[in-house]
Formats: C-alpha cells, sequence, structure tokens
C-alpha cells in the first residue's frame, strides 16, 4: 500500500542541525523546560477545523510508534515538529478530503477491526500509551477509524488502478529497459610487469626471466619485484614497475592491455609482450597476471520480474494517489487558514530555565 502520511523520516538528522541555524547553539541552553505551542486554527476542511493542537496528537502517534526515543527528549520533538507540521497539515487535510468522498460510500468497520488496530499500533497497555500521546480513548478509535476508511479509499481509488494498468507486457518493457541499462560487461583483475631498456636485447632478457620466475617457479610479485630491484641497481637505464591490483571492465581497459590479457585463464601469466608505453612512446616489455575474470550480465527475467513488478506500480500508485489528491482539492472546499497568518509564524517554540 501507499501511506502518504509521514514522508519525513530523512528530517530526524537529530539536534545537532536545528543548533547549526541558531546564533546561539541550543545546545549551550540544556534541555528546554517546556516546548511552548502556540495553538491556533491552521485549516478548514469543511466543517473540519485543524489546529496545532491536533498536529501535535498525530506527530507525537507517528514518533510513539515509530521512534519512540524522540518522545523522550523536548530537543528532539521540538525540532520534529517544527521541521515537519506543514507536511503533516497538508496530510492531514488530505486525509479529511478522503473522509469527505468516503461519506458518500458504504464502509462497514467492525468494532472488532478496531480494536485488533487499537492493539497492534499501541501494544497491550493502551491507555497508557494513549495517555502519553494526549488522546483519549474516543479519539484514538475515531483515529483508528477514519485511517482504515482512508486505506480502503487508497485501496479503490489508487492501488486498484494500479493492479489494473501494471500486466505482464509492462513488466516485460522494464526488463528490456533494465537490460539497456544494466549491459553485458566484462570484467578484468589483473596485474602488469613492465621493463624498460635503452637495450631492446636487455629489456627482452629479463623479461623473459621474469616470466619463468613467474610462470615456473611460480614466486609471488612482491618477490618477482625485490628480484627485479636488484637488476634494476645493475643496469644503467634499466626500470622495471610491477603495478597495484588493477580492475578494468569493457568499457574502461586499454586495448594493449585488453591484447596482452586474450587468451590468458585466471591465474596464468602472459608471455611477454613488447608494447609502445602511451604517454612516453617508447618500446616496453610487459608481462600480465590475470587475477580473474568474470562477465557480469543482468539476472534472468525469472529473478527481477516481481522487483520490477513492484516498482510499476510504485511509480502508477504515486501518479494516481498524486491525481486522486488533486481531484478531491477541486471537488470539496478547503481553507489553510495560516497562509493567512505572518509570514514568520511558527507554531512551536521552546522555554528554558535560565535560572
Amino acid at each position: 500500500m501507499i501511506f502518504h502520511l509521514f514522508l519525513f523520516l530523512s528530517l530526524l538528522t537529530g539536534a545537532s542541525t536545528l543548533c547549526a541555524s541558531l546564533s546561539t547553539p541550543i545546545s549551550a541552553y540544556g534541555e528546554p523546560q517546556e516546548i511552548v505551542i502556540y495553538n491556533r486554527i491552521l485549516a478548514r476542511v469543511g466543517n473540519k477545523t485543524i489546529s496545532v493542537l491536533d498536529l501535535v496528537k498525530k506527530m507525537d502517534l507517528f514518533l510513539n510508534s515509530n521512534y519512540p526515543q524522540v518522545l523522550e527528549s523536548k530537543l528532539s520533538r521540538f525540532q520534529f515538529y517544527t521541521s515537519n507540521w506543514r507536511d503533516v497539515l497538508n496530510q492531514m487535510v488530505d486525509t479529511e478530503l478522503m473522509l469527505h468522498d468516503a461519506g458518500e460510500k458504504d464502509f462497514s468497520i467492525s468494532d472488532g477491526e478496531i480494536r485488533e488496530t487499537l492493539m497492534a499500533r499501541f501494544g497491550p497497555n493502551v491507555m497508557a500509551t494513549l495517555d502519553k500521546c494526549g488522546l483519549t480513548y474516543e479519539e484514538a478509535r475515531q483515529t483508528v477509524r477514519d485511517d482504515l476508511v482512508v486505506q480502503r479509499m487508497n485501496w479503490f481509488k489508487v492501488q486498484v488502478k494500479a493492479l489494473h494498468e501494471v500486466g505482464p507486457q509492462d513488466i516485460r518493457e522494464a526488463y528490456q529497459e533494465y537490460l539497456k541499462q544494466h549491459p553485458r560487461e566484462e570484467e578484468w583483475t589483473y596485474q602488469v610487469v613492465s621493463i624498460r631498456s635503452p637495450q631492446k636485447d636487455l629489456s627482452e632478457k629479463l623479461a623473459q626471466e621474469a616470466f619463468s620466475l613467474l610462470h615456473e617457479a611460480k614466486i609471488d610479485m612482491a618477490t618477482l619485484q625485490e628480484k627485479l630491484h636488484t637488476k634494476e641497481k645493475e643496469q644503467e637505464g634499466l626500470s622495471f614497475f610491477v603495478s597495484d591490483l588493477l580492475v578494468a571492465t569493457e568499457r574502461t581497459i586499454s586495448k594493449a592491455h585488453r591484447k596482452g590479457l586474450e587468451g590468458l585463464k585466471e591465474g596464468e601469466c602472459s608471455s611477454p609482450i613488447t608494447q609502445i608505453s602511451g604517454a612516453e612512446q617508447t618500446p616496453v616489455q610487459r608481462i600480465f597476471h590475470l587475477k580473474s575474470h568474470a562477465i557480469k550480465q543482468a539476472p534472468p527475467f525469472k529473478e527481477l520480474k516481481d522487483q520490477l513488478r513492484q516498482q510499476r506500480l510504485d511509480l502508477v500508485m504515486q501518479r494516481e494517489d498524486s491525481a486522486y489528491k488533486d481531484r478531491l482539492r477541486h471537488r470539496f472546499s478547503y481553507l489553510f487558514v495560516f497562509e493567512e497568518l505572518p509570514n514568520q509564524f511558527e507554531p512551536f517554540s521552546l522555554e528554558f530555565n535560565h535560572s
């Protein structure tokens, strides 16, 4: 199901974000004594009014279900309120509009379903949890009933349409698009030994010796590097280089390196190859040691079809949800009263003990 009840999880970033925006960090005052709530009507939907206290109750219910630790800190709760009250207000207006729409339908919500949802949402000690959130039992019952009605409206107006629209052909098309975005790709993990000398015969001889050490004596690259370092000191103009472990794909590997790796199996070294260095345009003897070679390709359709179907459903449901909310706002009357208030209006502030 799509639920746009609270789309602000990313806003719970801790009190440090809020402090950074103030001239004097809130943390300098310690834990606030109280959250001051400036209660007033913020919106009207038909005959229903939505006040700041209504917002607080809604936000506290969300925190109790998802982030109960935030309720324990006035500072964290204040930040949550100030960051999200406008989004919650919009959601509450949409909920009331959906309830108006549902009033024309015959929805039967049983007492048993309400009690079961109350227990699931507030736990076995319902009254203690409600008291913590500032709700009466009747208010909680009505909230649960409204939520269940909204879920049904969401099902009929949004989800059913998406389920009818997204068929097997849509999922096949989504898979073809996935294949375009994730083409088959080879990946090589390897090292390269490079030997240079003004004397061509010497560099070829040393390259052959290095190959024999790797291929027949089975020494590792670290040992080879030590042996070549000794040779480098003995011969003027001789230089060698053992690369770090390289990882390349079809898109990133150079033509020279790909040619050097051709035909190698994992763990094998190539015979010395004379190549031209791209930077100096001078001959260089190279030995390629292939560590691994993988062919990465998209999983088969049967492994992705459920994921792709859900992604398509999510996109269609988002579109239908937005369209449904727009239709409701054009069909029923509502008013955001807070828009008539001063631009700097904020419904919450903090009270500190300065003694």
